[in-house]
């Protein structure tokens, strides 16, 4: 295997690795420890087999473990041999809290309305990724004024946390 790496877009660990050429690859194994040492088979992807040109492989590791998380893959070739890639620790493993809830996506009076479950940056970003909007925030109830943005659809986000908003 050439690259093998992960990463975690909310609550499932996306691994993806590839080869630079394959001779008679039966499949490939993916394994997960949430101690680095003891392994455990979760999930198989088949190899294109024979290749002279490298191919791209990806597995979704749905709903892991709220704790960091190591994984490997196991190769398998037709005669049965196996050979393991490096172990790659999943250092986003445990699932953040969010931190903040909106009562709704649809602005319509020039105010969102946002709860915040600790003190945090909130920023309202264009969908084009401009700045608009950008506050150091209470834990709590807070509002933002937006009535001078353009309606349309944006990005309420902070550190842990993005989410659309529309603004009527």
């Amino acid at each position: 295997m050439e690259k093998f790496y992960g990463y975690q877009p909310k609550n499932e660990v996306i691994l993806q690795w590839e080869t630079s050429s394959e001779i008679n690859t039966l499949h490939f194994t993916i394994q997960y420890s949430t101690n680095g040492i003891n392994f455990e088979n979760i999930g198989t992807v088949a190899a294109a087999g024979s290749s002279t040109s490298g191919k791209t492989y990806r597995y979704i590791h749905q709903k892991p473990l709220p704790v960091t998380g190591y994984y490997r893959i196991s190769q398998t070739d037709i005669n049965g041999k196996n050979s393991f890639s490096v172990i790659v620790k999943n250092y986003f493993g445990a699932v953040t809290e969010n931190d903040f809830i909106l009562n709704t996506n649809n602005i319509t009076n020039g105010v969102v309305k946002v709860q915040l479950n600790k003190t945090t940056v909130v920023n309202v970003i264009s969908i084009d990724g401009r700045m608009l909007y950008s506050k150091n925030m209470n834990k709590g109830l807070n509002y933002i004024n937006v009535s001078n943005i353009a309606k349309g659809y944006y990005i309420l986000q902070s550190v842990n946390q993005s989410q659309k908003i529309l603004i009527q």
